[in-house]
């Protein structure tokens, strides 16, 4: 009795301060909810007696499909990593449920097929594929949760734009929030200098006439009507520009 109210206490702290992290966690709890799924799906093969790992069920389920396939052509139909297709190619290969044959066109290239144990196999998982099928839709339909289309939603999102991106975004924008634009003082008067020379270098050449304005902008754009400006971010100052006076 302990045992159990010690595992419902550590699993209610867990949800409260996965609450708390708000968005920041969703990452980590669909990783939560699809172990769930997983864990429970291992278990209705071991309960129907079928010697199946869940993780398999993708490759396994397209191969009886499509098959023949090569590993890269699964890879990129599934959208999962070259490598891990191949470990699980391995594991389904060790069980015996597939084989490698040779490709009719190129003797040197190998598809994957199911073998006749995995012919039988299919037989026996295609019940229980519709009963997890089912059960899935029962449940988000109970609660009237549209997870599974939102999901494919936000899949399509990301391929639109990866989250990289719109995080870069993000970030750039509150980093240019943080700047501040400051005007010309002496003490940070050698930053017009290396930071146009930085770029100068890099995509030009530095000309006397560069040397000139950019170690004296009080002489040559200030004092003439002009300003020079100054980017500061975090302490630092990041940027420079200077607007010389034509008339």
């Amino acid at each position: 009795m302990y045992y159990y109210v010690y595992i419902y206490v550590t699993n209610y702290i867990i949800m409260t301060y996965l609450d708390e992290l708000g968005v920041l966690a969703l990452a980590t709890r669909l990783r939560r909810l699809s172990d769930r799924i997983m864990q429970d799906g291992a278990l209705m093969y071991q309960q129907a007696h079928v010697d199946f790992d869940p993780k398999w069920f993708p490759v396994f389920s397209l191969l009886a499909k499509h098959a023949p396939l090569g590993v890269m052509e699964i890879a990129n139909m599934l959208e999962i990593s070259h490598p891990y297709v191949i470990q699980l190619v391995r594991a389904l290969e060790k069980k015996g449920y597939i084989k490698n044959i040779a490709s009719k066109r190129d003797g040197r290239k190998r598809s994957i097929q199911l073998s006749n144990k995995g012919k039988e196999l299919l037989t026996r998982l295609q019940p229980l594929w519709s009963d997890l099928a089912s059960t899935l839709h029962t449940t988000l339909q109970a609660l009237n949760n549209p997870l599974y289309t939102d999901i494919i939603s936000l899949e399509n999102a990301l391929d639109h734009r990866s989250f990289s991106e719109r995080l870069a975004k993000t970030r750039k924008e509150r980093q240019q929030k943080a700047v501040n634009i400051i005007p010309y003082k002496r003490e940070i008067k050698t930053y017009f200098k290396s930071l146009n020379i930085e770029w100068l270098e890099k995509y030009f050449v530095v000309e006397p006439i560069d040397e000139k304005v950019l170690s004296d902008p009080q002489k040559y754009i200030i004092a003439p009507g002009g300003d020079n400006l100054f980017a500061e971010y975090e302490g630092e100052i990041v940027g420079t520009c200077a607007l010389k006076k034509v008339d």
